[in-house]
């Protein structure tokens, strides 16, 4: 006889999908300044001006993926940044949607 197959059609499958979150992805400043704002609007208050070559983690976005939800300030807040103002090399579509529903 020969020993079963161990190919993955022979592999019980529980139904169970685990989904691993990635990890943030990073925005970083390619412009000369960045505005980081308090809420995701070009009328939202300036926490600071980010400069060329900043990194930011992405930790929301809005519904429409216009802005960016960041950490940190150099204070500590979190904030806001337009997409378009920025750089970003890993998708965001694991990114939860944190303002704009």
């Amino acid at each position: 006889a020969r020993p079963p197959s161990t190919t993955s059609s022979d592999t019980a499958c529980s139904g169970t999908v685990t989904r691993t979150r990635l990890p943030d992805p990073v925005a970083r400043v390619d412009r000369l300044t960045v505005n980081e704002r308090a809420e995701p609007s070009l009328t939202g208050r300036v926490l600071e001006e980010a400069e060329t070559g900043r990194e930011f983690r992405i930790i929301g976005r809005d519904r429409l993926g216009s802005w960016g939800q960041v950490c940190c300030t150099t204070g500590g807040e979190t904030g806001w940044v337009a997409s378009a103002l920025v750089q970003v090399d890993d998708p965001t579509t694991d990114v939860p949607v944190v303002a704009g529903d």
